[in-house]
């Protein structure tokens, strides 16, 4: 009988004594770490296999190197190593065995019986480092090295082991085919009785799965259940090697349970249970299955060591269990959670490896589910930003990568939704495009991304008016039908199940869709949505009775806990209510304000899409109200809308159109709500033209919420109630809103502590300049600083709408007149001075046909004048037109002149007489039709000095800025001839020589003429001094207004580009060029012209033109301009250039040049 065995801490004492070389005394210390490591494995002592290890490392010190037996120690030594790592995870142990194993292969010669063992033995090791540190190098090595053992042995298993590994890497189909190859010749190859036939059968069966979740072969999954099934019937219950089992629960379980609680393999088998538990609770929706694999996970990862291999997939299988169970029950404590475990799971992963990019798409899923509940913008931009790096990281061959890109498209079409940037929504197309390109055809996922590519295709048709995408979209519906069976078999080894019925919308719902299959309502609900976009284009009573019984069988088989009830039973709602205004049943509107009202009763306080079922539910009590006249109908709609803007929204676009909604409502109804429903309405305004969105994607927000029918309508409703300071806000905010998110990005932020301005002042930078990729994230992290900063004392509206008592402010140096254009009546309003009230002048004789008429007429008259101008294509700012006239130029002008005069500006000119203002500075701030016509030239000249604002607050900044280089004045003068297919500008060269001769010495000018005249250098100049003057071509675009440009010698520089300038010394820029400051209806209230974007990059004041200057006229202007500003050696200021116009314009009337030469040139600014 053997002796006892020595304990640990006296072996080592033995050990550390012995030295020197002794080939027979280490022929007994690796006979003694025999038996250890037997002891180990009989009683699974850490003691045991540690001193296993100590004496096999005894062994190989005790033997020389050039020693018959050196290799053998330097194997077993290899080999405990990797029994050590395998129990404790520990790297070091890892990279000792590997160490170990290629010594004792390279000690081994060639054609030794020993090769192929030991070659197996280092591509064992090297597989265990690939999977912890995700090195492809290492899987490489571990191929070749099981290849050897291959070739001089049918060591088959291991080398099909190698090979799935580096097909699951990269994704190469030869890998997997072969894997495949060489277990089934492995498991042929074994004799009857060997004694790891399971691990055999076993290993086939993950090849058959790996392949059937690659191409979808059902054939490949019924042999991998084949194989699994016949694994675990040869594994005896007491086999050490049924942790290693994976299969079905019942397996799973039993090597769980077969499991000490601090064996190595224990965390394994948690793995392979809670992942089966958690596949059978995807495909059958049993709650108790997903109990039991979140609390397998849990108890596995709170008992785990912190550097196990496998705690990277426990974290990642609870996460998966949250995620689920908050998609249940709409829990927020289990996504809070969720989210954490996908945060702890990539903490954990060490950088490259393969299982990486499923870790970055399973947290853009939790961040994208985090923003759908709070409606926190940081999570939308961390949902995208997560999705692109997983989508970047992953092979081309992943066979997950169209999961990767059908999340990330599915973050990006919600991020269109959130701020409508054309931009995302085709990005949202294009990732699911990807993503069906990338799913081998017969895959069972393919339904589910041609699903995913429709609702992006639908939602592109509904911005775009593309017929051909929502017929594409309804072709791909249709082919996701076809492509899935009526049944599908059991699938408990494949995560992403999906099953989608065979469904025609004219054949009965219920009888098609798999009653078990949690995505059935999905795919009802989306080809439902697309059957009512074909009926509001086609009228088919076909269609809308497809889509109530798909809405309905959507909804029907949704479980009663389950989060989407709500959502699914309001567009049932909102069915039914189109067929009561199709039928005019009055039953189905009841029936949908019935659906309304349990929508809210089973909807949380709090839950971002509550506002929008109770504007449904609003909306849908006034249409019954319209009904029937029940009042407390009235009540009850108000209360519910009142109710809806109490609450963060997830959908703004969609909250603004219930307050005009709501507005609309009330004026008829109850017109004490009006300016609250006003109210909630440009709240939402800076969520809707986000500050993060491109410039040209605001201004598109401004024509699709019609801002400016919604000022003048709003301003008026103000007039009647007699809220005019109100009215003046509203004004202010749906004005030139792009303008003036420019010039808060550039607000002093001296009163605010040094950390928080600093933050503050680099954060608008990045916005304001536009260059940055993050625009979004960067906006978000902006948004929530001033969030911050308004909890403070004393901050609590920094950065928000200006207030009346703040705006009228601008009228320090004279009186503003704001014009509004209604349909039912104009009105003017005047701010005398900064503490007045404002003063109400009904413009009883203008009406907005009139407007619009001479509107039409001014466009005729400029059509007929055809003098060699600085000009634009006209039809670019008007539209085309034909000239409709036949009087001479000049009596239309006096026409519409004198009716201005009379029905405009002499009311408000009596009213100013009144108040006690008969002289001084003037500033007209004209919205609507207004904004294309010469109010300025109907007003006698010799009375007021007249400018033109675009908003109050862009007038209160330019009074307010200060030029910080006053002793570095320049002017540019830029002109060019014969470039890009434009006319000459003979005149220019005359003009900038008159300015050159005119400005003393002691102001330098810096002349860019000609070919000097590039966008850069341009661009340059207007960065570095303070007073500019062009003389160019320009062009204002009426469908594009952010193109509106300067054509200068080698390019256009263009509004957006200007808008984008930070011009930290400008002052006064004189744009001697066509169309700089020409307003018209069609752009929104925006003022958005060249002048006008000149002052909201920085400049105080500039003088531009109405319509195209005759080329002559400017030479004479803008010396007359000049020669008052320099006068004298005097130093310019912008407050004068004002004046300096008015007496240059005086100067050509009084030449008798015709009405369309003087008339143009205005003022903007100080």
């Amino acid at each position: 009988m053997d002796q006892p065995l020595t304990p640990l801490n006296e072996l080592k004492q033995v050990l550390d004594k012995i030295s020197g070389h002794d080939p027979d005394l280490a022929i007994y210390f690796q006979s003694l770490a025999i038996r250890y490591r037997n002891q180990y494995k009989q009683n699974d002592g850490l003691d045991d296999l540690d001193a296993a290890v100590e004496c096999f490392k005894a062994a190989v010190r005790l033997t020389p190197e050039d020693h018959p037996g050196y290799s053998d120690h330097v194997q077993n030594l290899g080999v405990s190593f990797s029994d050590r790592y395998r129990r404790l995870g520990n790297l070091e142990d890892l990279e000792n065995a590997v160490l170990n194993d290629r010594l004792a292969l390279a000690l081994t010669p060639e054609g030794h019986p020993d090769v192929p063992e030991r070659a197996e033995n280092l591509g064992s090791s090297l597989t265990d480092r690939y999977l912890r540190l995700g090195h492809l190098a290492d899987l490489e090595a571990a191929l070749q090295a099981e290849e050897l053992a291959r070739d001089l042995t049918p060591r088959l298993v291991s080398l099909a082991v190698s090979l799935l590994d580096r097909f699951n890497r990269t994704g190469t189909t030869d890998d997997i085919d072969t894997a495949l190859k060489h277990a089934e010749a492995g498991v042929a190859l074994t004799p009857p009785g060997h004694s790891t036939p399971p691990g055999h059968l076993q290993m086939l069966s993950m090849a058959f799965s790996s392949r059937y979740n690659s191409l979808g072969n059902v054939e490949d999954l019924e042999a991998s259940l084949k194989h699994i099934r016949m694994a675990t019937d040869l594994t005896p219950a007491d086999h050490p090697d049924l942790p290693d089992i994976q299969g079905s629960i019942a397996a799973a379980e039993r090597a769980l349970t077969a499991t000490p609680q601090d064996h190595p393999q224990r965390a394994s088998s948690a793995v392979d249970l809670a992942l089966s538990l958690l596949q059978k609770y995807r495909r059958l929706g049993d709650i108790e299955d997903l109990e039991r694999a979140q609390k397998t996970a849990q108890t596995a990862v709170d008992q785990i060591l912190p550097d196990d291999v496998n705690l990277p997939e426990l974290q990642n299988i609870l996460g998966a269990c949250l995620t689920s169970r908050h998609e249940r029950s709409g829990d927020a404590e289990s996504m809070e959670a969720a989210l954490q475990h996908r945060l702890a799971t990539i903490a954990v992963t060490a950088e490259g490896h393969p299982s990486l990019p499923s870790q970055l798409n399973n947290l853009a899923v939790c961040y994208l589910g985090r923003y759908k509940v709070l409606g926190d913008l940081d999570d939308l931009v961390a949902s995208a930003k997560h999705g692109e790096d997983a989508v970047q990281q992953a092979s081309r061959h992943d066979s997950d990568l169209s999961v990767y890109l059908n999340q990330l498209a599915a973050s990006f079409m919600i991020r269109y939704m959130r701020f409508g940037n054309l931009q995302d929504l085709e990005a949202a197309v294009k990732n699911d495009q990807e993503a069906v390109v990338v799913t081998p055809e017969g895959h069972p996922d393919l339904p589910r991304r041609l699903s995913g590519l429709t609702s992006s295709l639908q939602a592109r048709y509904n911005r775009l008016g593309n017929l051909e995408d929502i017929e594409m979209a309804l072709q791909h519906i249709k082919a996701a039908v076809d492509l899935t069976p009526q049944g599908h078999p059991e699938l408990p080894t494949y995560l992403h199940y999906q099953g989608i019925p065979r469904y025609s919308p004219y054949q009965t719902a219920s009888e098609l869709v798999l009653e078990t299959d949690p995505h059935s309502p999905d795919l009802l609900t989306n080809y439902a949505m697309l059957l009512l976009e074909r009926f509001w284009t086609s009228g088919a009573v076909k269609d809308l009775l497809g889509v109530f019984q798909m809405h309905q069988t959507a909804f029907t088989l949704t479980p009663s806990n389950h989060p989407d009830l709500p959502k699914r039973l309001s567009k049932l709602a909102h069915t039914m209510r189109v067929m009561y205004l199709v039928f005019q049943n009055p039953e189905r509107l009841e029936a949908a304000i019935e659906a309304d009202e349990i929508v809210l009763e089973v909807t949380p306080e709090g839950h971002p899409d509550r506002p929008e079922y109770l504007q449904m539910l609003g909306r849908h009590l006034m249409e019954r109200y319209d009904k029937f006249q029940d009042p407390q109908d009235i009540d009850s709609a108000f209360m519910n809308y009142s109710t809806s803007f109490e609450t963060p929204t997830s959908d703004p676009m969609s909250s603004w159109h219930a307050a005009m909604d709501w507005a609309s409502f009330a004026q008829v109804h109850k017109f004490s709500d009006v300016s609250r429903a006003y109210s909630a309405a440009f709240k939402l305004l800076p969520e809707i033209l986000w500050v993060g969105n491109p410039l040209n994607v605001r201004h598109e927000g401004t024509r699709k919420i019609n801002i400016g029918e919604a000022t003048s309508n709003a301003f008026r409703a103000c007039v009647l109630c007699g809220d005019l300071p109100l009215g003046v806000e509203f004004l202010e905010q749906g004005l030139a809103t792009t303008f003036q998110q420019m010039l808060q990005l550039k607000t002093e932020v001296d009163s605010l502590p040094q950390g928080d301005a600093k933050k503050l002042e680099q954060l608008s930078s990045q916005l304001y300049d536009q260059k940055s990729p993050d625009l979004l994230a960067i906006a978000a992290d902006r948004n929530k600083l001033l969030q911050d900063i308004r909890q403070r004392p004393g901050f609590k509206y920094f950065l928000c709408p200006k207030s009346f008592k703040e705006l009228r402010g601008a009228s320090q140096k004279g009186p503003v007149v704001m014009l509004n254009s209604h349909k039912e009546h104009c009105d003017a309003i005047v701010i005398l001075n900064p503490t007045s009230d404002p003063v109400h002048i009904p413009l009883l004789d203008v009406a907005v046909e009139k407007l619009f008429y001479y509107q039409t007429l001014l466009q005729d008259i400029l059509q007929r004048s055809n003098s060699r101008t600085r000009q634009s294509d006209s039809s670019r700012l008007f539209g085309s037109w034909e000239c409709t006239i036949s009087k001479p130029i000049d009596e239309c002008f006096e026409e519409m002149l004198t009716w201005l005069w009379k029905v405009v500006v002499q009311p408000i000119y009596n009213a100013l007489e009144f108040y006690g203002v008969t002289k001084g500075r003037l500033w007209w701030c004209p919205v609507g039709v207004f904004t294309s016509l010469p109010i300025h030239a109907a007003a006698p000249s010799d009375q007021f000095i007249q400018s033109y604002t675009s908003t109050l607050g862009a007038l209160l900044n330019s009074s307010s800025k200060k030029s910080k280089m006053p002793a570095k004045l320049g002017i540019v003068g830029v002109t060019h001839s014969n470039h890009g297919g434009v006319s000459s500008l003979p005149a220019v060269e005359r003009e900038l020589d008159t300015i050159i001769s005119i400005v003393d010495h002691n102001h330098p000018v810096r002349s860019l003429i000609g070919a000097q005249a590039t966008v850069a250098a341009v661009n340059m100049q207007l960065n570095n001094c303070s007073w500019a003057h062009l003389a160019c071509h320009g062009k204002q675009d009426l469908y594009d207004p952010p193109k509106s440009c300067l054509q200068l010698y080698d390019g256009s520089l263009d509004l957006e580009t200007i808008l984008k300038m930070s011009l930290p010394h400008a002052e006064f820029v004189f744009l001697a060029a066509c169309q700089t400051a020409m307003g018209h209806s069609e752009l929104i209230n925006e003022s958005f012209h060249l002048g006008g974007g000149l002052i909201a990059a920085g400049f105080r004041a500039a003088i531009g033109t109405m319509w195209s200057m005759r080329d002559d006229d400017g030479p004479i202007v803008a010396g007359l301009v000049y020669k008052h500003l320099f006068a004298d050696g005097r130093q310019p200021q912008a407050t004068d250039t004002a004046e300096a116009l008015q007496l240059a314009v005086r100067k050509l009337r009084d030449n008798g040049v015709p009405y369309q030469r003087w008339m143009p040139f205005i003022h903007m600014g100080v």
